[in-house]
């Protein structure tokens, strides 16, 4: 098993021209999971929230380039789990899910 961070997806999908990595073969209780997005949310409202009020966010530990792109909104989720079988093996009680991605979100 691998371990991979946001801004490490990021910088991979930006090096290789991609969108979005989208993977499967992991049961989603949901059918389907957008990595980091809760994450990246609390993160900017937390610093948004402090630039809104006049407050300097403390991004003493963040390094630039991550900061450059973690304030980035993006149309699709950095990595995205996709898992189409319901009910895996009878046992997980799982939903299941399909992708489908409109032109429009493709096309800059």
């Amino acid at each position: 098993s691998v371990s991979f961070g946001y801004a490490a997806a990021v910088e991979f999908l930006n090096k290789n021209d991609l969108l979005c990595v989208i993977r499967a073969h992991a049961v989603q209780e949901g059918g389907y999971y957008r990595h980091f997005e809760e994450v990246l949310r609390h993160c900017r409202k937390e610093i948004f929230a402090k630039i809104d009020a006049g407050e300097a966010p403390d991004l003493n530990d963040v390094p630039n380039h991550i900061w450059d792109i973690i304030k980035v909104e993006r149309s699709l989720p950095a990595v995205m789990t996709v898992f189409s079988a319901p009910n895996y093996c009878g046992r997980f009680g799982n939903k299941g899910a399909i992708l489908t991605i409109e032109r429009d979100i493709l096309e800059p």
